[in-house]
């Protein structure tokens, strides 16, 4: 039973929520049977910080959103080994966990959870440092260590607080890599990386400073609070991501942090509502197909028309022939023109 990881008290203000938008009685206990009738997406939160993110969430609109959700509580000790645990029951009944908590737990149980399921774990973080004193490179390490990982990728880390250690490592996908700049320059292009992650942490304090009034301790540099909700609306909105954890902020004006964190919450779920217009198999999509020069074969790229999704065919010269790899459409059109990303090389290089 999920009560044993999990305190379902904080909840009573979202039930008041659902019944207000729908006349059916939400469920009382935290049983998974219960979970799987009203919802795929569960909000997991930690003491009182979660209070004041709730409070600002449930005043935000919900309607196109409320039957598609579960608050399940608390989580009563965050001991990585309690919470695994918990997700695993989670996971593996297909229930999606946005976890509001700062403690860096959160991300290695998750990984624990896909682990034990025998699920490959590519694991995206979208965080300003990966420097060594960063919440970030402590997660980083534990799981390479402890080898919870297949691949890792940085998004929107700044190169001024970047380790070069971690470029050198074996388990970094090097066509994961996407700093601030490069997101600033085109936020699409952070899209196919983002869509291919089993689990995504998420830094608060990647959004800088002026964006984040009412958090402690921000950079004045990074993301805006519009960007942020796009990444996170970009990642959930993949089928293969499995888990969310919002971590790194401590709220220091009530209102204005809390409604930031309420916010990236509610765009996560417009995200993961989308899962269901993105599935799409290969012969309902359409083929594009690209002669490069360097190259001994042509490259096939698909196209899902719903979803506007680009995918490269990895071709037959690699260990893997036939996969679809997610990319973006100016990747495509810059193939068309002969010329190939730096992420489409390293790609076809790690194939």
């Amino acid at each position: 039973m999920l009560v044993n990881w999990i305190d379902p008290s904080p909840t009573s203000l979202f039930r008041d929520v659902y019944k207000k938008y729908n006349s059916t009685p939400y469920f009382e206990s935290n049983s998974l049977d219960s979970i799987e009738l009203y919802s795929k997406i569960a909000i997991i939160g930690k003491n009182e910080s979660s209070k004041l993110i709730r409070e600002a969430f449930y005043n935000l609109e919900l309607s196109s959103i409320i039957e598609n959700i579960a608050d399940l509580g608390d989580i009563r000790n965050n001991d990585i080994s309690l919470m695994t645990s918990a997700y695993k029951e989670l996971l593996s009944q297909g229930i999606f966990p946005i976890v509001l908590d700062s403690d860096i737990n959160t991300s290695l149980a998750l990984a624990n959870a896909i682990k034990r399921l025998e699920r490959s774990a590519d694991y995206g973080f979208i965080s300003p440092s990966t420097s060594k004193s960063s919440s970030c490179y402590k997660i980083y390490t534990q799981l390479v260590e402890e080898e919870k990982v297949n691949k890792l990728s940085f998004l929107a880390y700044q190169k001024h607080y970047s380790n070069p250690v971690i470029q050198a490592n074996p388990k970094l996908d090097l066509s994961g890599l996407l700093s601030l700049g490069k997101i600033r320059d085109d936020i699409k292009e952070a899209e196919p990386i983002l869509r291919n992650q089993n689990i995504l942490a998420f830094d608060m304090k990647s959004i800088k400073a002026s964006n984040s009034i009412g958090l402690i301790n921000q950079n004045n540099i990074g993301l805006t609070a519009e960007e942020s909700c796009q990444l996170l609306k970009y990642a959930t909105s993949s089928e293969k991501l499995m888990g969310l954890h919002i971590y790194g902020f401590e709220l220091e004006n009530e209102k204005a942090g809390a409604e930031l964190v309420a916010c990236l919450v509610w765009y996560s779920i417009q995200g993961r509502l989308k899962v269901r217009h993105n599935k799409q198999t290969k012969n309902e999509m359409t083929n594009f197909i690209v002669d490069i020069e360097s190259l001994d074969q042509q490259l096939h790229f698909w196209k899902n028309e719903k979803s506007e999704h680009w995918w490269i065919e990895l071709p037959s010269i690699g260990k893997e022939k036939g996969k679809l790899i997610p990319c973006s459409e100016k990747e495509y059109l810059l193939a068309k023109e002969n010329k190939m990303s730096d992420r489409l090389f390293n790609i076809l290089a790690y194939y």
